[in-house]
């Protein structure tokens, strides 16, 4: 099956709040083998709460890429 995005999309990463006891999780880049981003994983454990999941997610940002100068200038 063929994607629509490319694989060098990037990954939208920001931190998001446990629904069951509020705290704020963090995200955490997991590699591949070959060093390329593979997902985006959020875990919570939090025992008074009862807390004790993780779930990953790999929704990739939907928009064009540019190439940059070294200058920071948008290349043609």
């Amino acid at each position: 099956m063929q994607r629509s995005i490319a694989d060098h999309a990037p990954l939208l990463a920001g931190d998001v709040v446990c629904h069951t006891c509020g705290n704020i999780l963090k995200p955490q880049v997991i590699q591949g083998a070959r060093g390329g981003v593979q997902c985006v994983r959020y875990e919570c454990r939090n025992k008074e709460h009862g807390c004790s999941y993780a779930t990953e997610t790999n929704v990739y940002l939907a928009s064009e890429l540019f190439p940059v100068r070294p200058d920071g200038k948008a290349a043609k």
